[in-house]
């Protein structure tokens, strides 16, 4: 089975150098910047570097692949590499997957897409999520993401603060996700389903 971030172990105390983490997004809006704004907030962002290299999957673990060689042997550069990719309609995902777990790169995924994380701030869904008339499964998401209080504004390119906005419900999007991963297991179905609350709890355990 494809390594992904089902499990992110906290470190046991320690007077060893934090970790030096890469975050990888597929995204280089919504996620990116939601993601850097998480890092800030847990006062973790001299420890974590967030980036976008490319809209492919594949192509991101590709790249992430390349970070961790580029910096072999030399302590205290990348120590954790962790790929933020949603499954939505791309191709090569599964590819992404399989390189992953090759090369020992976290996968946080999202099914169909980073927003579903957002939607579950606001409701418990198992909904499953697919192309339709109005278009892809990760635009039928974002419909129901804009039909949630304060959010009929959210946009792709416009999502200063995000993070800040919704992190009073942080928990119960977490108890959401942590939910929509026990049944997506049951059914064998993981749409629609998501790991970044995974992340976010790495994030936290880095904080100073």
């Amino acid at each position: 089975m494809p390594k992904t971030a089902n499990r992110f172990d906290r470190k046991e105390p320690s007077r060893k150098p934090l970790p030096i983490v890469l975050v990888l997004c597929e995204d280089s809006q919504s996620s990116k910047k939601y993601l850097q704004d998480a890092a800030r907030y847990f006062r973790a962002n001299l420890k974590i570097e967030v980036d976008h290299q490319d809209t492919c999957p594949r192509n991101s673990v590709r790249a992430a692949i390349k970070q961790r060689a580029k910096y072999d042997g030399q302590p205290g550069k990348y120590n954790e590499i962790y790929c933020c990719i949603d499954r939505d309609e791309h191709v090569h995902f599964d590819e992404a997957l399989q390189l992953a777990a090759q090369a020992e790169i976290q996968i946080v995924a999202s099914y169909p897409c980073f927003e579903f994380w957002l939607l579950l701030h606001f409701q418990r869904t198992r909904k499953s999520y697919a192309r339709n008339a109005r278009g892809s499964a990760a635009n039928a998401v974002k419909v129901d993401l804009l039909a949630q209080p304060g959010m009929s504004d959210y946009d792709k390119g416009a999502t200063k603060g995000l993070f800040i906005k919704l992190e009073p419900q942080r928990h119960i999007a977490t108890v959401n996700a942590q939910w929509t991963r026990i049944e997506s297991s049951n059914d064998s179905n993981n749409n629609p389903s998501t790991t970044i609350d995974l992340l976010l709890e790495r994030f936290e355990a880095l904080g100073i």
